[in-house]
């Protein structure tokens, strides 16, 4: 069972970056996938992994929920401009 580590996660115009204590990834937006806004986290799917993010992270619920819904949104205009549906 992966263990909770703390990460910084920024949200870039075409990318997530990700960096924890001797690491750090990046994720393509148009790789992830489906984004579940709840109460208590945001959840997203990225490649081989699952972002949980919880609502502390974030100033208000209302924040979390613009950050939830642009990305989700971000994600859906990169994979859509590199199959090519965006026209």
């Amino acid at each position: 069972i992966p263990a909770p580590r703390h990460v910084i996660l920024e949200d870039w115009v075409d990318h997530l970056d990700e960096r924890w204590e001797g690491g750090r990834r990046s994720v393509a937006l148009e790789m992830i996938g489906p984004v579940l806004d709840t109460p208590g986290h945001v959840f997203v799917q990225g490649p081989g992994a699952v972002y949980i993010i919880p609502a502390a992270a974030f100033d208000s619920p209302a924040e979390k929920q613009a950050f939830a819904t642009n990305l989700e949104e971000m994600a859906d205009k990169w994979a859509s401009t590199l199959d090519g549906s965006d026209d």
